[in-house]
């Protein structure tokens, strides 16, 4: 996991490991994309920022252009 995702609150977690720890309803959300790796917020809402793929470095970099002008 990379500095960029961990310092502004957000995880980057394998499939198995969010399906543990996330709610019931961001894993129903998340069920509905294939990929192995989850980037979300543990701190938000079930609605709140959920992206999944199968390439880590894709999700960061998704996740950095995403909220570009906001990182900390």
């Amino acid at each position: 996991m990379t500095d960029v995702i961990t310092n502004n609150g957000y995880r980057l977690d394998a499939r198995a490991v969010f399906e543990r720890q996330a709610s019931t309803a961001l894993v129903t959300r998340a069920k509905a994309y294939e990929g192995i790796f989850v980037l979300w917020d543990p701190n938000d809402d079930d609605d709140g920022y959920l992206i999944v793929g199968d390439s880590s470095i894709e999700l960061e970099k998704e996740f950095t252009t995403h909220f570009e002008g906001f990182l900390s």
